[in-house]
This record gives structure tokens, sequence and C-alpha cells, in this order.
């Protein structure tokens, strides 16, 4: 069976096996497994993003996730540059709901594309395993 590539502003991404397609609009995509979703959103930009505006850009993503936790945490890991990508990981979990998150930015060719991997009762490997083929899936 082909897989099947979609495309989000420059990028394209292909869901890893067992991830069914959900919906598509211009600055979003939506996957869905049966504990899981992935959202794949899309900013766009006049200029290319500094590392000063994206470090902000992470800061406003970590502290909107910390608004829905009741009993949990988020943690953001330092950006860093691979070529002309600029990256940053964030993780966390809520106990009082049993949601567990990964999260990818990455800025590239005045975009930011935000991959976004959430589940409930998932088995924690592999959600971590999930999350990383949608970060090797996607190309800038």
């Amino acid at each position: 069976m082909a897989e099947t590539s979609f495309l989000i502003g420059n990028s394209s991404i292909v869901p890893p096996d067992g991830w069914r397609f959900v919906s598509q609009e211009d600055d979003r995509l939506v996957f869905r497994t049966d504990k899981q979703q992935a959202t794949i959103g899309l900013v766009r930009f006049d200029k290319e993003v500094t590392s000063e505006e994206f470090k902000i850009l992470c800061d406003i993503r970590v502290k909107g996730e910390k608004k829905f936790l009741k009993d949990g945490y988020v943690e953001l890991e330092p950006q860093f540059r691979d070529r002309d990508i600029l990256g940053s990981f964030f993780y966390g979990a809520d106990k009082s709901s049993g949601r567990v998150f990964f999260g990818y930015l990455c800025s590239a060719s005045k975009e930011v594309v935000t991959i976004y991997v959430e589940g409930i009762g998932v088995d924690p490997v592999v959600h971590g395993a999930d999350f990383r083929a949608f970060v090797k899936a996607l190309r800038t």
C-alpha cells in the first residue's frame, strides 16, 4: 500500500502506520488512533523567525499548555538549530486525566510547524514511538 503524504504549508508529513486521517484545514492536520490524537499546526510569517522570536513562541505554547493542566507538568527543552531549522521539544502529563503529550515546534521558510501528539490511557512507550515517527516523517 502506498503511503499518503499530506501537505501543510511548505512541509509534508506521512502519518505512522495505524493512524487514520481525520481532517485538514489550511493551517492544521489531524490524525487519530483509538487512544491518541496528533495535530500538525502551521503559522506563517512575513519574514524568517529569529531565534529570540522562536523562543518567545515556544514559551507562549508552553504557557498555554499549562492553563489546561489540573495536576500535571509541562517541560520545554532548549531550542536547537539543525541546518536552517530552529526546533524545540516539549512534553508533559496531567495526572488528573491520565493525559500525556509530546510536542515539537520547528521554524523554517517563514513558517512554524507544530507536531502535537496527546493520548489518554496509552502505553508511554507506544506514545513516545508514535511521536518520534511523526517528527521523523516531517519534511520541511
